[in-house]
């Protein structure tokens, strides 16, 4: 994809990148990390783009996390799991619940990735969280 308009949820964030990349595979990240410093260039990750700011925004290579989601391993004894990073919020909890698990508590918004929830701050909802 070239030259596509991309834009946040809202719309208020808009721009074109010259490539948006979406690998599936650790190794296609560092690849395409590696050869964009190589040439100069400025990759910028998104997820569901639901950040108020330009995290996202670049005129270089945009990687879209969308083929890099899914739960990669679960230890229920420990109760932890370890999740790609383009795994929207609304996958994860039926993922991780057929498998004995979940988590505690959500947002009132679910569309975004964990790795945008982490990056950003995300929490839960409730008096104690």
């Amino acid at each position: 994809m070239n030259a596509k308009i991309v834009e946040n949820w809202s719309g208020a964030v808009r721009f074109a990148p010259s490539n948006v990349a979406s690998p599936d595979s650790t190794e296609e990240i560092l690849r395409l990390v590696t050869e964009a410093h190589r040439s100069g260039q400025v990759v910028r990750p998104r997820g569901a783009l639901h950040s108020f700011t330009p995290l996202s925004e670049t005129s270089d290579t945009l990687l879209s996390m969308s083929n890099f989601a899914g739960i990669d391993s679960v230890d229920t004894g420990s109760k932890t799991a370890w999740i790609k990073a383009g795994t929207n919020l609304f996958d994860l909890n039926p993922a991780l619940h057929e498998r004995g698990l979940a988590l505690p508590n959500l947002g009132d918004i679910d569309s975004q990735t964990i790795a945008g929830a982490f990056s950003t701050g995300t929490h839960g909802t409730g008096i104690g969280l």
